[in-house]
């Protein structure tokens, strides 16, 4: 009787045990799925960042090209020319 009982025991602790094992291979698998969909996402944002750092070193190029042009038409205008004779004026004043 005693070891009918023990055997029971076992059998009940055994399919406790697979129970449990088939409920954390579930939770894995399921953990596993969600790694790959989080991955394959993250490789989606990964490849955006590198088109939009792209995007903005092209943007970078123009505008130091613009600037650079600006710069010059505002040297060779008549404002400058304005703008250096105060200066140059100013520093006469000083003396």
């Amino acid at each position: 009787m005693v070891a009918n009982s023990e055997l029971e025991y076992v059998e009940v602790e055994s399919l406790k045990l697979r129970k449990d094992l088939i409920v954390a291979m579930d939770k894995t698998k399921k953990v596993n799925e969600k790694i790959r969909e989080l991955t394959k996402a993250l490789c989606v944002e990964k490849v955006l960042v590198i088109q939009k750092d792209g995007e903005i070193q092209v943007a970078n190029l123009r505008i130091d090209a613009k600037k650079d042009k600006v710069v010059q038409k505002f040297m060779q205008s008549e404002h400058f020319s304005d703008l250096q004779f105060i200066q140059y004026f100013k520093s006469f004043e000083l003396l």
